[in-house]
């Protein structure tokens, strides 16, 4: 505060508007990088959930047409005496 003595009104003004400004600038390129960001993960959650869905739904398929093969093996008539142990 000692060497703010020797500036002008003028000089003080100025320094603590420019200071005001980049403070503003900076506080918004913050806020800007926030909401970025924010929507960025929200985005990438979402296409990850998606991928999810669509890896459960292939799984769920083939463990379907696994079961089925299963339950057609175990119906066949020559296979019957071996599951049942006659």
């Amino acid at each position: 505060m000692i060497a703010m003595r020797h500036w002008s009104l003028r000089q003080q003004i100025t320094l603590l508007v420019g200071v005001l400004c980049l403070a503003l600038v900076c506080i918004l390129a913050a806020g800007a990088a926030y909401i970025a960001q924010s929507r960025v993960r929200q985005l990438v959650m979402d296409n990850e959930a998606q991928d999810a869905i669509l890896t459960a739904n292939i799984l769920d398929r083939g463990m379907f047409e696994r079961f089925r093969e299963a339950r057609n093996l175990a119906a066949m008539p020559p296979l019957q005496d071996i599951w049942t142990g006659r």
